[in-house]
């Protein structure tokens, strides 16, 4: 298929009962070979309405109506009580290619993008083409695309001008020094203090006039005419502020008692209870942003999304206890959590993803996995400017015959509740284009999994991806807007509310089947309270898939007794399981 081609729509209501498609299976990565596999044995119940009402084919996309703009309009994160950012619309991008390897210089740009974008001086926002990494990046796609289907202006410029030009236009003239000192194995928590690098991303977003830097690259920005964040602008930080030591209180290495004696910094816990209790309030709640300090897995892009969108940034070890021994780490995850408010969205990453997940879900949050999506900002700013409705085109019941003396399976790439998945590895895995520009793909149904928040954090990312696909190429919503384990145990009558959120926003993006996941080989009896609400909740889901699981928990299917027309399938996959990133691997 041609590069931005509508998607063919000929002939979709005459098929073959042998390429039905399901949303049951998972297969982690799709090329010649499918790496991961998974079976879901079903249909055996008859003709009962269930295999017709989950065939779809087919994308669509219309302008919408007025009176779909004010609904569309309406069902946003608001509904929880949370207010997304209202970015301004750019006219122009100015692109700035940068080896993304050289992470502490991209701390400092990454949070100068950030304060730049929320303004637009002069209708323009700041677009890195990344260069470096193991796998690459796919922005130079993702610009190509934009170009192909905005108004936008494009214009290349370099780090020290861009440097020039933020000083002039955008009023970025400070910034605040961050002590990398890394720990060591014998007193790690007061030697390390690499936590100042999510805090003065932190400040930097509520001053908006000052930027992060490593010592190192002091000099670079002084050349420019960046100078040190003065004392004066503590009164900012309230009584925090007061007892950051003076004078030259914003290079945070002065901060510590190592250095000084009556500073309060100890160690990272009490950096982070100062910064919770003295930073937070002055940040949107909408989210908060998990960053790793070391610098072997620090995202500094992140930065991005942390000073455009002036939300706190932090890292916390989420196990309850390491090795028996209580884990200081959690009780301030908790208490950031409990005081960043329900269905605060948590952006980045933790490798360990189960014990971040439940603390979350503890607290009633969600995730939204955005560790491998750069230039956030530019995405959630050009979402605005894709007004057409999302659609895909589904079979007609009437004309599809299902065998009762025949097992159907479908196929199925997870994990797209991850904005880097849709952003980077459906169309640039492990640095070469092996999945979706793989030839195979169209030749057989596949589902595409993505999270239904896409449509508000990257609207063209996933507009691009309906106009691109086969007749044979089907999205359905993961996890299914935002990560958590959605279950009455967890979030209580606040189920309802995220259900009635989540259902909004998959009609919206276009999507029919939600997925959820509430642990590795957790699934729900048909007596749980939480399948009634999701069954009652989705009415524009056609279908709901339960389950992630692993080797050996496969569970098969079950009706929920209140509401048996509302099919949930149970999904897990069999052994070989790799990554799809060529960087972690699941379990």
């Amino acid at each position: 298929m041609k590069k931005n081609e509508p998607p063919q729509t000929k002939n979709k209501t005459k098929m073959n009962t042998n390429k039905l498609i399901l949303t049951g299976i998972t297969v982690v990565s799709f090329s010649i070979i499918f790496i991961s596999l998974g079976l879901s044995i079903f249909c055996l119940f008859g003709d009962n309405g269930f295999c017709r009402d989950v065939f779809h084919r087919g994308t669509t996309l219309g302008k919408e109506t007025k009176q779909q703009k004010i609904e569309l309009k309406r069902n946003t994160l608001a509904s929880l009580g949370k207010a997304l950012p209202s970015w301004p619309a750019p006219k122009s991008l100015l692109t700035v290619k940068f080896n993304a390897d050289n992470k502490y210089q991209l701390m400092s740009l990454a949070a100068l993008q950030g304060l730049v974008n929320r303004q637009a001086p002069d209708g323009s926002m700041v677009y890195f083409l990344l260069e470096g990494g193991a796998n690459g990046y796919p922005d130079q796609l993702w610009l190509d695309y934009y170009q192909s289907k905005l108004n936008l202006t494009v214009t290349e410029t370099r780090p020290a001008d861009l440097l020039d030009w933020a000083f002039k236009n955008a009023g970025i003239k400070y910034y605040i020094i961050i002590d990398p000192s890394a720990p060591s194995k014998e007193n790690p928590d007061v030697e390390d203090h690499t936590s100042t690098m999510n805090i003065a991303a932190t400040m930097s977003g509520i001053l908006g006039n000052a930027i992060p830097v490593h010592p190192d690259d002091v000099a670079l920005l002084q050349a420019h005419g960046y100078t040190l964040l003065p004392d004066s602008f503590r009164k900012n930080f309230g009584q925090g502020g007061d007892k950051l030591i003076a004078p030259n209180a914003f290079d945070l290495r002065n901060q510590w008692q190592t250095v000084n004696s009556n500073a309060q910094w100890r160690d990272r816990q009490s950096v982070y209870r100062w910064a919770i209790d003295n930073l937070l309030p002055l940040t949107d709640h909408h989210a908060i942003s998990l960053n790793y300090e070391s610098y072997g897995d620090f995202a500094p892009w992140l930065n991005d999304y942390v000073t455009g969108a002036k939300i706190f940034s932090y890292y916390f070890d989420p196990a309850p206890s390491t090795e028996g021994v209580s884990n200081s780490d959690y009780a301030l995850y908790d208490d950031l959590l409990k005081k960043s408010g329900n269905f605060t969205m948590v952006r980045g990453w933790h490798w360990n993803e189960a014990d971040n997940i439940e603390l979350i879900s503890n607290n009633h949050g969600m995730h939204a996995g955005s560790k491998e999506m750069p230039n956030a900002t530019v995405h959630a700013a050009l979402s605005q400017l894709f007004t057409e409705s999302f659609s895909q085109q589904s079979v007609d019941p009437a004309t599809v015959a299902v065998d009762p003396n025949k097992v159907y399976l479908t196929f199925g790439v997870s994990d797209g509740d991850q904005f880097g998945v849709s952003y980077n590895y459906y169309r640039y895995s492990n640095g070469q284009k092996i999945l979706w520009d793989d030839p195979v793909r169209g030749q057989i149904p596949i589902n595409w999994s993505m999270s239904a928040l896409l449509y508000d954090y990257g609207r063209g990312i996933a507009r691009w991806y309906f106009e691109n696909a086969s007749p044979n190429d089907y999205f359905t919503a993961d996890l299914p807007a935002g990560y958590a384990h959605f279950t009455y145990d967890h979030f209580g009558d606040l189920l309802e509310k995220y259900d009635a959120f989540a259902n909004a926003e998959m009609k919206r993006a276009g999507l029919a089947v939600a997925d959820y996941f509430y642990g590795f080989g957790s699934f729900l009896t048909s007596s749980d309270k939480t399948s009634s609400i999701h069954a009652r909740k989705f009415t524009n889901a056609s279908a709901i898939r339960e389950g992630y699981g692993g080797a050996g928990f496969y569970q098969g299917i079950y009706w929920p007794e209140e509401s048996p027309l509302k099919p949930y399938i149970y999904n897990a996959y069999a052994g070989g399981i790799n990554s799809y990133s060529g960087g972690g691997s699941e379990s």
